[in-house]
């Protein structure tokens, strides 16, 4: 083997590993929202599945053309707007329970 098909072979690795982590965060990412949204369910009565951020996954359907490295970014963010939306409409459905008293 010579040393270009080494350094090769080492960046193949190198990839796969940074793909491997990134898809490790995105999963961890999606389940501690689900969590959350679960949480809202039950505590709020909250359906982040009816929020317009759930709805719209035109950013999350644009990453499956991309490497789970790079697709990380993109899906961080898209996850971030949903954990606003759902702190949002936590507190709206709070502001409405406490109107009601």
């Amino acid at each position: 083997m010579s040393l270009q098909e080494d350094n090769t072979a080492y960046d193949h690795m190198k990839l796969e590993k940074e793909d491997l982590v990134a898809r490790l965060m995105g999963a961890q990412m999606f389940a501690r929202f689900i969590l959350r949204g679960y949480s809202a369910k039950v505590s709020y009565d909250v359906d982040f599945m009816k929020l317009p951020e759930w709805q719209d996954m035109q950013d999350l359907e644009e990453t499956y053309k991309l490497r789970p490295y790079v697709a990380q970014w993109k899906i961080a963010a898209w996850i971030g707007r949903l954990d606003r939306a759902l702190d949002a409409a936590i507190r709206r459905r709070q502001f409405q329970l406490q109107s009601k008293h």
